[in-house]
């Protein structure tokens, strides 16, 4: 038997790192779990949101999201008459999101990436148009049959638009930006459409940090959805956030009933293969 698991935060540092392995009260079954990384019988995955979203300091996520920047060209080419038809016109417009200035990765997760990277890890992500991608040998390979990464892009927003219309996940972060987007009117005409870009400029700047600590579970448990893997490993019972927690103890019932997402405990997870 092999399975395939997503690891959030508070477990996959405490795997790679022996320091912080060693000190945890759960760490016979941590060391379990390496073992059964080491031998084959654990695939381990973790989102890319441990850099682009959860990466950001909580200090620092208001004025690094706030700072993005939007481009956009327009390019014009012309078709000349023909046979079949006149002359026809046709304009194409390029926008193009910079995350050049966002903070490279702390020190010590930096080194916990790399050393997860040489333990076996694959990063997974739902994947938003425009915005940033890690390097690409950390990925786990896109599917190259059509049919199944149409089917892993559909089940991945099934479960991020299901996250939301529960108010969990992105709902929180899409709440404050249109609430920016309609004080701020402004923000249209520079650019700023998307509540995803707008809601680092709202008035709220208090409730950003958890909020994007919401879009960053929410995500991630929406690509071990799309993937199609078999426990999500955490230690987030979503009790600061209550209710707006996709991981909230209360809502693991309705995530096993509907997605089939099996939500354990590094200790419930080492008894899989004990």
């Amino acid at each position: 038997m092999t399975l395939d698991v997503t690891f959030d935060s508070n477990v996959w540092e405490c795997i790679v790192d022996p320091e912080k392995r060693d000190a945890h009260a759960d760490a016979n079954a941590l060391n379990r779990i390496r073992s059964a990384i080491e031998s084959g019988v654990v695939r381990p995955f973790i989102s890319d949101v441990v850099v682009t979203l959860e990466g950001v300091r909580r200090r620092d996520r208001a004025s690094v999201f706030r700072d993005i920047e939007i481009s956009s060209t327009s390019t014009h080419s012309v078709a000349p008459p023909s046979p079949d038809g006149p002359a026809t016109v046709s304009r194409t417009i390029t926008r193009r999101t910079s995350f050049d200035h966002f903070p490279s990765a702390h020190e010590k997760l930096s080194r916990s990436l790399h050393e997860a990277v040489t333990l076996g890890f694959k990063m997974i992500r739902v994947p938003p148009i425009g915005w940033m991608r890690l390097e690409e040998a950390w990925y786990k390979p896109t599917p190259a049959d059509e049919g199944q990464l149409s089917d892993l892009l559909h089940r991945t927003n099934v479960a991020a638009v299901s996250f939301e219309e529960q108010g969990c996940g992105v709902a929180w972060v899409t709440e404050l930006g249109e609430e920016a987007l309609r004080i701020h009117p402004e923000l249209t005409q520079r650019g700023i459409q998307s509540p995803f870009l707008a809601f680092a400029y709202g008035d709220n700047q208090a409730a950003i940090p958890d909020a994007v600590a919401e879009w960053a579970d929410g995500d991630a448990l929406a690509a071990h959805y799309g993937h199609g893997h078999d426990v999500f490993c955490s230690l987030d019972r979503g009790r600061q956030a209550g209710s707006r927690s996709i991981l909230q103890g209360s809502r693991r019932t309705w995530l096993m009933r509907e997605f089939g997402i099996k939500v354990s405990s590094p200790i419930e997870l080492s008894e899989l293969f004990s």
